[in-house]
């Protein structure tokens, strides 16, 4: 229950990358359930979401992200840190150029964190699915949304369980947050419900 002592029914967050994961942990403390659904299985340490082909990379997370993340799952960076992230104070433990000249190197107390996305993607699982009420669903597509029958608001997703011959099933929810990247296909849900497409800025 959150501070106002209200708790809300059950929010569907549609992604379980790390915005689906970051955004399902806020969820968390206003939703008596959270379900985060992914097509892909998570993947063994070491192993890559074939969703993420970015997450060979490394990573770097900014110090406001950094406390973000903190706020929301405390101790995380010190979890990650012993788990072999590399945290730095941006203007020490980094060499900025700007201008063809380098930027002193003088501590100013805002660390960043790198690693690989998913390092940074199976700490924030493995603390999300100690949050009460928190479910993945896991090798599931989404297929499609589900609407009021006044078309007024939002009321669920459609899934389907990869591998599976069974049908589609609905999950009914209060709230859907759609954080699947570059595979998001709101506009085309959203349109034979009669929703105009969302305004896209870049």
């Amino acid at each position: 229950m959150n501070s106002t002592g209200y708790i809300n029914g059950h929010a569907v967050v549609l992604g379980g990358g790390f915005a689906g994961l970051v955004t399902a942990g806020v969820l968390a403390e206003f939703y008596a359930r959270v379900t985060v659904v992914d097509r892909d299985p998570a993947p063994a340490p070491g192993e890559y979401r074939r969703g993420a082909p970015q997450g060979r990379h490394a990573h770097n997370l900014l110090p406001g992200g950094a406390r973000a993340i903190e706020e929301i799952f405390p101790g995380i960076l010190g979890e990650m840190a012993a788990d072999g992230a590399v945290l730095a104070d941006m203007l020490v433990g980094y060499r900025f150029h700007f201008a063809g000249k380098e930027l002193p190197q003088v501590p100013i107390g805002a660390q960043a964190v790198q690693a690989t996305q998913p390092f940074y993607e199976r700490h924030l699982r493995r603390r999300l699915l100690g949050c009460d009420g928190v479910r993945p669903l896991l090798g599931a597509s989404v297929v499609g949304l589900v609407a009021d029958e006044a078309r007024a608001r939002i009321t669920g997703v459609r899934v389907k369980r990869n591998g599976r011959a069974s049908g589609e099933e609905t999950l009914a929810a209060d709230l859907v947050v759609d954080a699947m990247g570059r595979g998001i296909n709101t506009s085309v849900w959203l349109e034979p419900l009669g929703y105009p497409s969302p305004e896209e800025t870049e």
